[in-house]
């Protein structure tokens, strides 16, 4: 008997990765093709956040804390506009299928040009934004004047993420991932050093602690913005008319609101629902708020291939479509998944073994304020709840790429109000506000049940195989190569 269980373990895996499986359309190998410079590129982000939150944990561990619930909070505020512009990669991913690459280019114009008018309204409104919400909260009115700094330094961010988000999309749709990583490399590269030098007070700048940190954030945005604008200029125009194929078409922003922005407004609930629970557990007290945002920090590593992996299967879900092969398209977010889960697996290792040596990262210089010895043990309890988390999540953010890629945004969109407003929201308020507990068992309920549900519910719309008659673009006879 147990002789036969291993066989059929071995069978099943074998027949995972067999040759169709790695090589064969929409295997792992295309997949990984177009997924490492995402990745790369979803790296430097991560490491580009990591950074900003050590440098700025060595000041006080409040300065990172208040970075965590208003950058959670910043991300929310204008999520909704990034993810409807970014659905720009859908249209021309399906447009690439089809051997279309004038409309691929018209798709990224059009994108640009609604980034650009939400751009000018996140300026003006996000400071008074948050100026205003920070206020009910429930952390120490220190906490609360860093996140306020926080939050207003960010602001210009938003609008360069809205305006570049339409030609990163477009690139990573058309196959040319590599672009968008160089992008985001570049502002990793220059995002570390200016965070330190403008926190610090170094090389002429002065020292203005979390407001540099926000600003060295938005002036590395910039430098992305200008890079994708170049970048998209600068194509082959024989193949690319980047430079003529530039007006206006109501059709296409159409588009970008009858299926971008549901998955922008899906995106933009999520986001809402988890700064909610952010603002809940400050609660729970300044140390328990902090553990949080050390162990949600730490579990940004997890998270690197995570989103890169996402857009991939996004764009190649769209691709197969757009050739009609909807078998082979329902087929790319279960090899996507298991590639992750095989990268969870290391996790777990490391947060098993050294948890304590991924803490200490977050020791402060000075002995004033929180100490690491109060949130140490918070924190291995929550990054072991993280390990169990991880591998949900990643099912629900792939199973959601691939739907998204389908043009599958309207009932996605009410899922997530059921189980973000009806389940996670619900939940962490009584587990903080009715019945005060551990945060430990607050984000059990709050957060890692909430992904258990939610990634459930991802996948029942996924097998019930409705994105399958979901018509985003017209398709003519797409010729073959």
């Amino acid at each position: 008997m147990p002789m036969e269980f291993f066989r059929n373990i071995f069978q099943r895996f074998a027949g995972a990765f067999s040759r169709e499986e790695i090589f064969g359309k929409g295997g792992y190998a295309e997949i990984w093709k177009l997924s490492w410079p995402l990745i790369l590129m979803n790296a430097s982000n991560t490491l580009m956040l990591l950074v900003n939150r050590i440098i700025l944990s060595k000041l006080q561990l409040e300065d990172m804390t208040a970075s965590v619930a208003a950058g959670q909070l910043f991300y929310c505020s204008h999520s909704f506009f990034v993810i409807t512009t970014s659905f720009t990669g859908t249209i021309a991913a399906q447009h690439y299928g089809n051997r279309n690459t004038l409309e691929c280019v018209r798709s990224a114009w059009n994108g640009f040009y609604f980034g650009s008018m939400v751009s000018v309204l996140l300026v003006v409104l996000l400071p008074l934004f948050g100026s205003w919400i920070f206020r009910f909260g429930s952390l120490s009115d220190a906490v609360k004047a860093r996140e306020i700094a926080y939050f207003a330094a960010l602001t210009p961010s938003a609008a360069f993420s809205c305006m570049e988000a339409p030609f990163l999309s477009y690139f990573t749709a058309t196959g040319r991932s590599r672009i968008t990583a160089a992008a985001k490399i570049g502002t990793c590269i220059i995002s570390v050093p200016l965070n330190y030098a403008m926190i610090f007070g170094k090389c002429f700048f002065p020292a203005m602690g979390i407001t540099g940190a926000g600003l060295a954030v938005s002036a590395a945005g910039g430098f992305s913005f200008l890079f994708a604008l170049s970048a998209f200029l600068l194509q082959d125009q024989k193949k690319w008319p980047s430079r003529s194929a530039f007006r206006f078409r109501f059709d296409i922003v159409k588009k970008l609101f009858l299926f971008g922005a549901p998955g922008g407004l899906q995106t933009n609930l999520r986001s809402a629902g988890f700064a909610c629970v952010l603002l809940f557990f400050g609660c729970l007290g300044d140390v328990s708020m902090t553990a949080a945002g050390m162990a949600m920090t730490i579990n940004l590593v997890a998270f690197v291939p995570l989103l890169g992996l996402m857009d991939s299967t996004s764009v190649l879900t769209g691709k197969y479509i757009g050739e009609r092969e909807l078998e082979t398209a329902e087929k790319i977010s279960k090899r996507s998944i298991r590639l992750l889960s095989l990268y969870f697996l290391f996790i777990a290792v490391l947060y098993f073994s050294v948890p304590e040596l991924l803490i200490r990262v977050f020791s402060p210089k000075t002995g004033t304020g929180i100490r690491i010895e109060e949130v140490l043990p918070l924190v291995k309890v929550i990054l072991a709840l993280q390990v169990f988390q991880n591998f949900y999540d990643g099912k629900r953010f792939l199973t959601s790429g691939a739907l998204r890629g389908a043009g599958d945004t309207g009932v996605p969109l009410l899922l997530a109000i059921v189980s973000v407003w009806m389940i996670q929201v619900p939940m962490t308020f009584l587990l903080t506000k009715v019945f005060p507990s551990p945060v430990y068992i607050a984000w059990a309920g709050g957060i890692t049940f909430y992904v258990v549900c939610d990634a459930l519910i991802v996948d029942w719309r996924k097998r019930s195989g409705a994105w399958k008659k979901i018509k985003v673009v017209e398709l003519g006879n797409a010729p073959r190569k």
